[in-house]
Order: structure tokens, then sequence, then C-alpha cells
């Protein structure tokens, strides 16, 4: 185990291993940075982006996928921003989304929460499906824990908000 003493995020969010380079990508939740560190030489970069992060998640062709205060963002592999997704809070100046997920079937799931009340259940949770904005939940309190994991082999989502957590399995071909 090798521990990692110089990075100094206040929020550190999102840890997602990247297999192309051998290294662990995370988000400062409190800040604008993401950081990459190498598994091999345990070198960490630090970079910044011009929005506030909350959430990364892979996508395809080694690019990335933020959540962040003023919406969705696709990056490319050295996390310079290529184009702004959506943003399903633009309309509602106290929402913006929290935590992201990548799902088996490729779709993102990412949820919603009011930064002036988390007790408010005014969050939701969506999913990009083939580029369309679905809405698969509401009434949610700061929905985050969003993890995939295997049950009876089966790949499951389980979301967790407040006083409320479900979970949802797919079949997978």
């Amino acid at each position: 185990m090798f521990i990692y003493e110089h990075t100094h995020a206040s929020i550190g969010e999102s840890p997602i291993w990247s297999d192309s380079t051998k290294s662990i990508v995370w988000v400062d939740a409190a800040g604008r940075e993401i950081y990459q560190t190498s598994t091999t030489t345990h070198a960490t970069h630090c970079y910044t982006v011009p929005f506030d992060v909350t959430a990364i998640v892979p996508g395809e062709n080694d690019s990335w996928i933020c959540a962040s205060k003023q919406g969705l963002f696709l990056l490319n592999h050295q996390f310079e921003v290529t184009s702004k997704i959506i943003d399903p809070c633009s309309e509602h100046a106290h929402l913006h989304l929290n935590d992201a997920i990548a799902s088996p079937n490729g779709e993102i799931w990412f949820g919603t929460m009011n930064s002036a009340d988390l007790d408010l259940p005014d969050g939701k949770l969506y999913a990009l499906r083939e580029g369309d904005l679905v809405k698969l939940d509401q009434a949610l309190a700061l929905p985050m824990a969003l993890r995939l994991t295997k049950s009876l082999n089966v790949p499951t989502a389980l979301i967790c908000s407040r006083g409320k957590c479900m979970s949802i399995s797919w079949m997978t071909p």
C-alpha cells in the first residue's frame, strides 16, 4: 500500500481507476481540481477546470465526463473541456449536480441537490441515455452514494438519499 501524503483536496470524491494510464483519478468536490495519480511512478498531477467539479466518470475513448455545479461537461484524456453536455439545474439557482456514476449499459447517472438547504427534498436522479436526459426519480434530499456493486453477479446501482435508498439492477448480455 502506498499513502499519498502530498495531495491537498478538501473533499476528495469519485475515485476512478484508469486502466489506460494505470492511474487513479479523483476530484476535489470543494474546488475546480481533478487529480491523477500514477500507480507506477506515484506522481500526482493536478488539473484545474473552469467549473466547480463535484464528480467524474470515465467516458468513451479515454474521455471523461464531469458533474459540476454548472452542469455536465465532456473532457478529453488530458482533462481539457471539449464541450458542455447539459445542465438540468440551469433554471434553479439553488440546485446543482452532486454525485455521478457510469452504468454498465453506458448511461451516466447523476443526482442534483439543494446547496442552500441539504434537507430539502427537491433533488432529482437523472440518466444521460444516448444523449437524452431522463429523470429517474425525484423528491430526494442530497442524492449521493451512487455506487455500482455486483449482487448475485448482476450489476446493481445503490442510490441513497436522506431517508430513502433504492437499488436498480441491469441484465447485461
